[in-house]
């Protein structure tokens, strides 16, 4: 399989639309003909030559790979619709990284704008910076957000994490700021900083498990109980296996039976997700 390489030479005045790059497009194809492909920038017509150094190299991998390398900043939608093989961004990346996203890895070595992993359907989006509004939020005009896959984010996020999720795990070892699980019907969310003030507003079901304690609604979740979730060593093993053994859900496995809170919500629109955190001693 091809080894794509594209090397962004200057910063584009306004936003590239990455929609139809992906390493499956470009497998099979020479140099010149990467570079002559038609891209989006508003209304002016351009080529992908008019702002990369393309190289194309042979790889013994099994699958095809596309490595973007500059600040791409200003290069929107990457990702968009991947179903497989390995994409790779040296830098930041613009707003919805893995839209629509199917299958295979996409990772970000930088920080990425809003409507990260938009309406995302599968496959992982590895944000090793920070992210901004609406991670796995819904596309305009639809009802549910991700409905399956994974997102890991090593930094912090913004507002509206898991807006609508359906389905799906989101991993936040930083902070997220307000608004987290709103509206979330099913899925997981996990936050190893701390959280923002309207946290799973409109929940129906899902869970959220943080590492500090949590500031709830003051109506619709029930009194927090102390528990021992019986999925608890599962579902910590595996966000250790996303986030990393140094993450701050590590400490999670080695908590002692009944250190874990839980509240159940929102209860004003029926629902029955539930909130999980350590209580420490």
């Amino acid at each position: 399989m091809n080894a794509v390489t594209l090397t962004l030479r200057d910063v584009p005045p306004q936003g590239l639309d990455m929609r139809e790059l992906l390493p499956e497009t470009l497998a099979g194809q020479t140099e010149t003909q990467i570079a002559a492909r038609p891209l989006a920038m508003g209304r002016q017509p351009t080529q992908l030559g008019d702002w990369f150094d393309v190289q194309v190299q042979s790889s013994n991998a099994d699958q095809p790979s596309l490595r973007l390398v500059g600040d791409c900043r200003r290069l929107d939608y990457i990702g968009h619709g991947l179903s497989g093989g390995r994409l790779v961004v040296d830098g930041d990346a613009g707003h919805a990284v893995g839209h629509r996203m199917r299958g295979g890895r996409l990772q970000i070595h930088g920080a990425v704008g809003d409507h990260a992993g938009m309406s995302m359907r599968g496959g992982t989006l590895v944000i090793d910076g920070d992210a901004g509004d609406f991670v796995g939020g819904p596309a305009a005009g639809e009802r549910s957000g991700m409905l399956n896959g994974e997102i890991v984010i090593a930094g912090n996020a913004g507002s509206h994490l898991g807006f609508r999720l359906r389905r799906g795990t989101i991993v936040v070892a930083g902070r997220a700021k307000r608004w987290v699980a709103e509206e979330m019907v099913a899925g997981t969310i996990a936050i190893g900083g701390a959280a923002g003030s309207q946290l799973a507003v409109g929940m129906r079901r899902g869970t959220v498990l943080l590492s500090q304690p949590a500031e709830l609604p003051a109506v619709g979740f029930t009194e927090p109980r102390r528990e021992t979730p019986s999925m608890q060593p599962l579902l910590v093993r595996r966000l250790c296996q996303l986030a990393g053994s140094d993450s701050p859900f590590a400490g999670l496995s080695i908590a002692p039976p009944g250190s874990i809170l839980r509240s159940i919500g929102d209860r004003a629109v029926g629902g029955l997700g539930e909130v999980l955190w350590y209580a420490r001693p």
